[in-house]
């Protein structure tokens, strides 16, 4: 079970579930995704629902715009979804938000990349 009282175990969780689902990592992407769905699992784990604020959070860690944050995590998202993506629930491409959501509750649930949930199909 994952101990959300500790950030770096928290980050921990996160950077072995995206390299154990081959979330591509020399893409600029990679650590604003890492650094969002740390923000996202913080903000479950202390009762509040995750808004547009952890944008604005993840670009001033990086010291850059929201923009650049979202047009940076859409690359990355594109690029895992149409190599590598794991989640098959989705009849579409996901929005970054929506994968950084589901990443997270995937380290939530303790579930690791290969689980098939229960209506949905693995590739």
């Amino acid at each position: 079970m994952i101990n959300t009282s500790c950030r770096s175990d928290i980050e921990q969780r996160v950077a072995k579930f995206l390299v154990d689902s081959k979330f591509p990592p020399h893409y600029s992407g990679y650590n604003y995704m890492k650094e969002l769905i740390i923000q996202i699992i913080m903000a479950i784990t202390a009762g509040k629902m995750p808004d547009k604020s952890i944008w604005n959070i993840v670009a001033t860690k990086f010291d850059t715009s929201v923009s650049n944050v979202e047009r940076c995590m859409r690359t990355v998202t594109e690029v895992w979804w149409d190599k590598y993506c794991i989640f098959d629930m989705f009849p579409e491409k996901p929005t970054s938000r929506e994968c950084a959501m589901l990443c997270a509750e995937y380290i939530l649930l303790g579930l690791d990349p290969d689980y098939e949930p229960p209506n949905g199909k693995k590739k």
